[in-house]
């Protein structure tokens, strides 16, 4: 029960309508298709690696996959539920290859739960609504695609696309996400433009549309997913706001790193960053890696490096994930290639960590980060 409560919080901000804990364990125990087994073992291996590390937890995974694999050849996929149960099980596989940063299959398991996606889409009829699973599926893949946006461009439609619900706050955060879906939108559209760059210059207005709408966004926590939710304390809606806030500036500084050779942003990238510090100094805890890495790489001082390691330190403490080993490698690698660049400009064109990460991607044999 101690492992359920701290992992499902890992999945979530909000634990009110957390759906590791609402959806995922019942899936998980409904019957004993080979579906429910695999996603079972998978939730058993994050666990186990968790409390023991990998030597313990290689048995439920390997059971995991083996059962994920008969499930796939032998069970009916025009059963929506044995469908969705076959992808929650991809999505746990992908969360524990963020806890072992070694396993290295976490865009294997990945493409499996957005194939999944996809035939979930087909026999809707193309009428997927949001939902616990599906968010979530879709943060990892925007996230992914944040350190390898070229995927983009070859795994075809992106699920982001694939879900659609008029009636739906695209405001409210999600706590799946950490954000509102509207800064996860942000993003993947950011996402698309650091592939279109590869091509050539960017389209401004598209830039200052999605500036235009993340300076203007506020995120709200009145309404989140269940009416359970507006119990929360003031405290914990508090950081809450605090962390999907986090986020939005995240977004704001990734926009502008972006188009730092065709936008002028300095002005507003010093507010950002004070803005986004000014939060740090008042959260015990950042759980969310992508905001901190890109905040960290943006880093101007030493004070606020000091900053990013104490943070750094307590993701350590607090989640001990793989993940976070291979990040903190990363930002201090660009910490030292900044601090040798000293005839860099304030804009910062020169070096950019973007294509610090590109390179480092290109070139590295090892674990890369997943940013979840």
């Amino acid at each position: 029960m101690k492992d359920e409560s701290r992992i499902s919080r890992m999945i979530s901000t909000i634990d009110a309508t957390n759906g590791f804990r609402s959806e995922l364990i019942p899936m998980a125990l409904a019957s004993s298709s080979s579906a429910s087994l695999a996603l079972r073992n998978a939730i058993l291996a994050v666990s186990a690696f968790h409390r023991y590390g990998a030597a313990a937890a290689l048995q439920f995974k390997a059971k995991a996959v083996r059962w994920l694999s008969l499930s796939l050849s032998s069970e009916t996929h025009n059963d929506t539920d044995i469908a969705n149960t076959q992808l929650a099980a991809s999505m746990m596989l992908c969360v524990y290859s963020v806890f072992d940063e070694t396993e290295g299959n976490w865009y294997f398991h990945l493409d499996g739960a957005k194939a999944m996606l996809h035939h979930l889409w087909n026999v809707s009829g193309g009428n997927l609504r949001y939902q616990f699973l599906y968010t979530w599926l879709v943060y990892h893949e925007v996230l992914g695609a944040a350190s390898q946006p070229k995927r983009l461009i070859e795994k075809g439609t992106p699920s982001i696309d694939l879900l659609a619900d008029d009636s739906f706050d695209e405001t409210a955060v999600i706590g799946s996400l950490g954000c509102s879906l509207e800064v996860l939108k942000a993003i993947h559209c950011l996402n698309k433009i650091r592939c279109k760059i590869m091509a050539g210059p960017p389209d401004i207005t598209e830039a200052l549309i999605i500036e235009g709408r993340l300076t203007s966004l506020t995120q709200n926590v009145s309404h989140v997913e269940s009416p359970e939710s507006q119990n929360l304390n003031t405290e914990k809606n508090c950081k809450i706001l605090e962390t999907a806030e986090i986020y939005r500036l995240s977004a704001l500084l990734y926009s502008q790193r972006i188009h730092a050779d065709y936008l002028d942003r300095r002005r507003e990238r010093k507010a950002y960053l004070t803005q986004a510090f000014q939060i740090f100094n008042r959260l015990s805890i950042c759980t969310s890696p992508w905001p901190l890495f890109v905040i960290a790489c943006e880093a101007d001082s030493d004070e606020q490096r000091l900053t990013i390691i104490r943070m750094l330190d307590h993701m350590d403490e607090a989640r001990s994930i793989g993940n976070i080993f291979v990040l903190r490698e990363i930002i201090q690698s660009f910490w030292k290639q900044k601090d040798l660049a000293a005839d860099c400009d304030e804009r910062g064109s020169q070096p950019s960590w973007l294509n610090s990460l590109d390179l480092l991607l290109i070139d590295s044999k090892g674990a890369v980060p997943w940013f979840i």
